[in-house]
Order: C-alpha cells, then structure tokens, then sequence
C-alpha cells in the first residue's frame, strides 16, 4: 500500500523564541492558576461574574471557590451549583470545550472549618469515607482534582500531623483517577509553623498557591499599611516576616519545592478613612476601613476597576514605595493600597528569577475584566501577568542548555544519528509577528544560522502545527517564503530543514503551500495522530478509520491526501505517539470506540500505561479495522487508546 517512507529518530528540543528580540530560548511552561468566586455572581450588574466571564486562554488551572462538608460529606455550597439552568459546575465545565484547562474544587475557604471538617479529619473512619466520597464527587461532577484552602485555619485544626494524614490519604486515593491534589495556604508565620509539615506534605501536593498577602492590612488595623509587600521596610523590625519575600523563602527552606510553588498575586486594593489628611504616609492612623465598593460591596476592600473608576472621577495622590515595591494612593478622606501593571511586573519577574512554579491569581473578578473601567481593555492586569509568564526564559542562544550537551554526547556515540533543533510547538497568534516582519525574519535567521554552528546541530525543524481556530491564509504565505529564506542560509553549510505539519484536513487545506515547500525542505514531519475528541473516546493513532464519518482521521488517508497535495513519499516522516490518551466514560459498560465521556482527556505516557492495563480490572482491545489497541477498566470508568510494540511496528513495516 504505502511506499517506503522515511524513519528517523528525530530528537526534539522543545524551544521558544523572544518576538522582539528574535532570540531563541528554552521554555518551560509555568502554571497560571485562576481562583473563580463563586460569591461573584450575586454582584451587582456591571461586576457580576459567571463562568463565560473567564478568559480560559490567560490560565492553565481554575479553582472553584468553594465546596463545603455537609453531614461529613463534600458537597455545593450555592443552590445554583447543580441545579437549574444555572447549573455552575457544568457552565463551568464547557470551558474545557475551547482549552486545555484543569478545574480543580477547593472545599472550604477562609477557616476551613466549614460543616464538621475537625470531626472529619481527626476521626479515621470519618476520613476514609470523606476521601472515598470526595474522589467519587470529583469525578462524577468532571473536576480535575482538589484544593485544600486553608489559608487561616481553624484553631481546633492546629494539628499538623492530621493535616498530612489527610493529604496522604487523598494523594493515595486520587492517583488511579489522575486527579490533582493541592492547597492553597497561608503566609503568616505562626500559621505555617502550628499547621503545616511542610517537607511532608510536599511529597504528596501536585502544587501550592501560597498567599503572602493582608499580612498586616485589613479592616481589623488601625493604620494604613501596604497588603501585599513584595519585600520587608528594614526601618520596621516587625515587618520583617510579614512580606511575599520572606514567605516563600521561609516555605523553599522548610522543604517545598520551588517547582510546587505559585506565588499568589491580589488584583484587589485595602482602603482606611484617614484619620487626619495631612498625614496620608504608611503607618499612618486611620478611623475605619474604607467605605464598600459599588460592586464588591465589602468594607475596606476595592477590586481593580473599582479604583480605576475612583482614579477617573476624583484627585488622588499617586505614591510608590521603592523599598516594598507597592502602589498607595490617597485623597483628603481616603486611602489605598493596592497592585497595579508596574508592581505586578516586578513580582512576576520575581516569579521567573526565583523558579517558582506559577503564580496563582485571586481574583479574574477582580481584574477589569471587562475592559470598561480602566481604558486598557478587558484584563489588563492578567493580561500583564500572563505576557511575562509565558515570556521568561531559562536559557537563550548565548548560553546551551545541559539539555544541549547531552545531545552532543548521543552523537558523539552515535555518528549516524540526526541531531535537528525545532521552535514554536501548537500555534500561538504572536507567532505571526515574526512570519509577517522580513526584518524579524532576517535576524532571527541569522541568530538561528549562528546558534545550529554553534551547537552543531544538523538541522533546523519548525512545528507548524496549526489548531483549527488559529488558520491563517497569510500565515500560510509567508511560511513559504520563510522558509525559502531559511533553506538558502542553511544548505550553505548543508544543514537541513524539516516542518512538522498536522494531519487534520482542514489544517491541511489551508495552512501549508505544498507544492513550493516540497521544493524546501529536506522532509516533513507528518503527525496525524491524536486528533481528540471533546464528547466520545478516540483511538490515537488508527491506521484506517473505523466508522465512515470518521475516514479523515487515520494515518492511510493523510498519507494519501499530502502526496495528493504535492510531497513526494520519499519527504513524509510518520510521526508516531509514544504516549496515549486517557478519557472517563460516562458509563463503564459503554466502553467501545466512540461511546460517551465526561471531562476532558489525559496524557500518559507509555510506562504509565503498562502499569495500569496489567492488572485484572483492565481489559485489552485490539481492534482489526483500525491496527490499534486500547483498554478499559468498567469499575473506574478508564478507557485508554495506546499503542503496543505491535502496532508500531505494524505502521512502520507496511
């Protein structure tokens, strides 16, 4: 059936690149965990906020805030959680429809002593059943996983111990399902050192969102004072342990992995009546906390746009502490403290310079994120957080990674081999910047060129691999042309040029000129493999389709439609998985190809799978009309596609 095509092992190195530098650098993605308040839907109109109000595309993890214990058991804590047209856990679940996204359920809140939470976790059959029932809640209900929130605990809870018991037990009940595990704690010091173990726990957290914040500003003070300090007034002694700083030092040393740690960022401001307006500086004495906001309706507190709105109408005097890198403003009655564009950017490159995890925003609600207040469109404040996140580097051109040298010893051990370094991965619109800009191209041409020689690297590899919704005709044309300008600077010192293409028709049809890049490049990278689906299992990687209005997802057809298109058999490299894809079935014993799910579908990787699938509960399927296999375990409702050693060498040797 099929020509001899060629086979490679083609060692990728997964990189990114500066837009306005055209540098190329190494990119290891970071976490953006957005907290949705449940609570924000009950604000008055022009700041309620519903699930369809989130950007799902400025964050990887949303937290919804909250869940409580009900007759010991995880349960809603709003009528409209599950009921009605309102439904906000399903609303909440169709976001997953448009991104890649993990909702997690925090139960709790401020003093995670909600229902009979100390009954639970300090009676061992109590906490069996919770941890049996809240797996079963997560899963029936598609959340992705659990948020301890316990940020302020109880004073009963004060027992560290059974606070890691709990997430020993929910890590160890959570783990056949995939489900995540994290908490989101406090910054004060007594609270960590009463509540938290913190080396223990970390072995059994998937990440923390810690919250260095109203450390020493609330409705409870009677001076002004800055809520979210990055560092310490080294004049005020006390302070010395109430700023973002020393917090998460304090959280590294003690045992957590900087890796685990998003560091919370606030969008909202404390306000106080001044006592006295000709004394406004900080630590200066106040009457009350400011007066509640049009739309948060909380004493001593504003959400971003509301002081926007404040700023638009009224005279403030601006002031920026230089020492704890905060914002304060202040009228003749009035004072705020709060985060804006400038002192956000300063914590998030304390974020990218210190290797924490991810940030971890409280909250969307807060942020503009209508666009009508603040004159900088809708979330300008996420939006600054997300751009310098996706933005950091670990490394760049002028500085290889281990990453690199490793390589370089696989081919010192190996001549034979093809070592070839490729950018960019699932196309992002910024990307555009530099297809469309010929002095963007013509530099970071050269610096690429120069980087290959350096490194001696044996190629150049660009992934093109273009999702439906990002299709671009002029994307496109210039992704000819530049690689035209690629291939003349490069077969200089013949170094080759490859694309990874998608295997998706409609991909195919608009984003690719085959014709003039057959003449290009040395061979393309071919992946018609994992084309999931949002509603039904799918198998990863079938060699022919097994129903007729599935017949453009196989390998057979787009083989046939890209020679078909203009690529000579002897250019197409077939991409082949060597991970699978985990989905939930609605129902257990509906567990052929095609039947319904739940949720959204996983990612493991092959040893993973073996682990799984050898055990009795699962049940191995290999399917003639596809070539490909996949398993089931009705109990848990886990059906997996994957591919055995069979089926690779099957695809290869046809």
């Amino acid at each position: 059936m099929f020509k001899k095509y060629s086979f490679l092992l083609f060692l990728l190195l997964l990189s990114w690149f500066n837009t306005s530098t055209c540098r190329v650098i190494i990119q290891k993605q970071k976490r953006i965990v957005c907290y949705y308040l449940n609570w924000a839907q009950h604000r008055p109109e022009g700041g309620n906020f519903f699930p369809e109000n989130l950007d799902t595309s400025l964050c990887t993890h949303i937290i919804y805030a909250f869940a409580i214990l009900k007759n010991s058991k995880l349960a809603p804590s709003e009528w409209n959680n599950l009921q009605n047209e309102l439904n906000m856990y399903s609303r909440l679940m169709e976001l997953k429809k448009t991104n890649d996204i993990k909702i997690l359920l925090a139960i709790a809140g401020w003093n995670f002593d909600s229902g009979d939470i100390f009954d639970v976790i300090k009676n061992k059959q109590l906490r069996k059943e919770f941890v049996q029932q809240s797996t079963q809640f997560l899963r029936d209900y598609q959340f992705d996983g659990l948020d301890l929130h316990c940020e302020y605990p109880d004073n009963r809870l004060r027992n560290k111990q059974l606070f890691t018991t709990l997430t020993k037990e929910l890590h160890i009940a959570f783990q056949p399902y995939y489900l995540l595990l994290t908490a989101t704690v406090g910054a004060a010091k007594s609270i960590i050192e009463a509540d938290y173990e913190i080396d223990k726990i970390s072995q059994y957290l998937d990440f923390v969102n810690l919250m260095p914040y109203d450390l020493q500003a609330g409705s409870w003070k009677n001076t002004t004072s800055l809520h979210t300090p990055l560092y310490a007034n080294p004049q005020d002694k006390k302070q010395i342990i109430f700023n973002q700083n020393w917090t998460i030092n304090y959280w590294i040393q003690h045992g957590m992995s900087k890796e685990k740690i998003n560091m919370g960022l606030i969008l909202y401001g404390r306000t106080f009546k001044l006592f006295n307006s000709s004394n406004a500086d900080i630590g200066a004495p106040t009457l009350e906390p400011g007066e509640p906001g049009k739309y948060t309706r909380e004493k001593g507190l504003l959400s971003y746009y509301e002081i926007c709105e404040k700023f638009n109408n009224d005279q403030w005097i601006h002031k920026y502490d230089d020492v704890q890198k905060s914002m304060y403003a202040y009228n003749e009655k009035m004072w705020i403290g709060y985060n804006n564009i400038h002192t956000l950017t300063i914590r998030v490159n304390y974020i990218n310079e210190k290797g924490l995890g991810g940030v971890a925003i409280w909250a969307p609600d807060f942020d503009d994120f209508s666009g009508k207040f603040c004159n900088r469109g809708p979330y300008p404040l996420i939006n600054t957080v997300v751009n310098l996140i996706r933005s950091s580097t670990t490394t760049s051109s002028s500085s290889p990674s281990i990453t690199v040298e490793l390589l370089k010893t696989i081919k010192k051990n190996n001549q034979k081999i093809k070592i070839i370094y490729s950018i960019f991965g699932l196309w992002q619109s910024e990307y555009s910047t530099l297809l469309t800009h010929i002095e963007q191209r013509e530099q970071f041409n050269e610096q690429i060129y120069q980087f290959l020689l350096n490194n001696k690297f044996d190629g150049f590899d660009i992934d093109f691999n273009i999702q439906d919704n990002k299709i671009s005709l002029m994307n496109k044309y210039y992704l000819s042309i530049w690689l035209s300008e690629l291939k003349n600077i490069l077969i200089s010192n013949k170094l080759l040029l490859s694309i990874g293409i998608s295997g998706k028709k409609l991909v195919l049809d608009y984003s690719y000129d085959f014709i003039r890049i057959a003449n290009t490049i040395d061979f393309i990278r071919l992946m018609a493999f994992d084309q999931t689906s949002k509603t039904v299992t799918n198998l990863i990687n079938p060699l022919y389709s097994v129903t007729d209005d599935d017949q453009y997802n196989d390998i057979n057809w787009a083989i046939n439609y890209v020679q078909k298109l203009g690529i000579p058999p002897e250019k197409i490299s077939l991409g082949l998985p060597t991970y699978g894809r985990r989905y939930t079935l609605v129902n257990g014993h509906e567990n052929t190809i095609k039947s319904p799910i739940i949720g959204s579908s996983m990612i493991l990787s092959y040893s993973d799978i073996c682990k799984l699938i050898e055990t009795d509960e699962y049940i191995k399927v290999y399917n003639n009309k596809s070539y490909s296999s996949y398993a089931f375990n009705s109990n848990t409702k886990l059906w997996i596609s994957y591919n055995t050693i069979n089926d690779v060498a099957l695809k290869v040797n046809i």
